[in-house]
């Protein structure tokens, strides 16, 4: 009996040294894994959404009336594109009834040194804009020339059956650019869903979508399609607003309707609607 008591004791005693070695790993592990957590770059969607509205929280754009426009609160999209090497990408518009008067899209760079900004102008107006880091854009130029779209039907009174129609007509547009390596042709895949639904109607806009052609989910061009009235009627007309440096094509049924060279020294300028900017992330 003495013998089982002792063999019990030891049988204790180990599994007690046991218990205690798994419970210091376990701390141990648990301490090491809060610690690469902190240290990691968070990259959530929430995350990504609230440094980029922090940053667009500091771009100033006034109207031609030198009126300030308000910036659409939440992105239109987040998009990456890792055969470019562009990751937390996001789109943001400004100007929240009728048309946006700008687009802005802002992504990471693959070596998460950099911050790329770039800001494209769609309204048929001009803006001043201040960006981050006392950068001013003040385009001298407009891109968004409205053609009216014919052989369709007139847009319908329901909201939804206008989104179905808006839906039918993007599919007759096809999109591709000349991009590197070699000047190299991209086909762009068009978004099932637009981006964003507007109206204007004291500018005669009865009903608005942004469409986007993308490399990836990177959107490279804006196709805007618009419900809008005319004195006897309404009807249907369209336009296109660049997002990319490369140079741009678009077809309507197979005949090309529109087309872009590639952004003046690649970024373009601040005197352009299409203008690239580069800023540190410590910034």
């Amino acid at each position: 009996m003495k013998v089982y008591k002792e063999r019990i004791s030891f049988r204790g005693l180990l599994a007690g040294r046991l218990l205690a070695l798994l419970l210091v790993c376990f701390t141990t592990l648990s301490v090491l894994e809060a610690r690469l957590l902190e240290e990691a770059p968070s990259t959530d969607d929430a995350t990504l959404i609230r440094g980029s509205q922090n940053h667009m929280a500091q771009v100033v754009i006034h109207n031609e009336q030198m009126q300030p426009v308000d910036r659409i609160t939440d992105p239109l999209m987040t998009f990456t594109d890792p055969a470019r090497a562009n990751d937390r990408g996001t789109i943001w518009a400004f100007g929240t009834s009728g048309r946006p008067l700008a687009i802005m899209e802002r992504y990471v760079t693959a070596d998460r040194a950099s911050w790329i900004q770039v800001a494209s102008l769609t309204s048929t107006t001009l803006v001043r804009a201040t960006l981050p880091v006392n950068q001013r854009w003040t385009p001298q130029s407009r891109q968004v020339k409205l053609k009216t779209l014919t052989d369709i039907q007139p847009p319908a009174s329901q909201p939804g059956r206008r989104l179905l129609q808006m839906r039918q007509m993007s599919r007759r547009f096809t999109a591709h650019q000349f991009w590197d390596p070699d000047n190299s042709r991209f086909e762009l895949r068009l978004m099932p869903s637009p981006l964003h639904r507007y109206e204007d109607p004291d500018g005669g806009i009865a009903d608005g979508a942004i469409f986007a052609f993308c490399h990836g989910t990177n959107p490279e061009i804006l196709l805007f399609l618009e419900a809008f009235r005319t004195k006897d009627a309404e009807a249907w007309r369209y336009a296109f607003a660049s997002l990319g440096s490369a140079e741009m094509h678009v077809d309507l049924d197979d005949e090309e309707v529109w087309s872009l060279p590639r952004a003046s020294q690649v970024v373009g300028s601040p005197l352009e609607p299409y203008w690239l900017t580069l800023t540190s992330v410590k910034d």
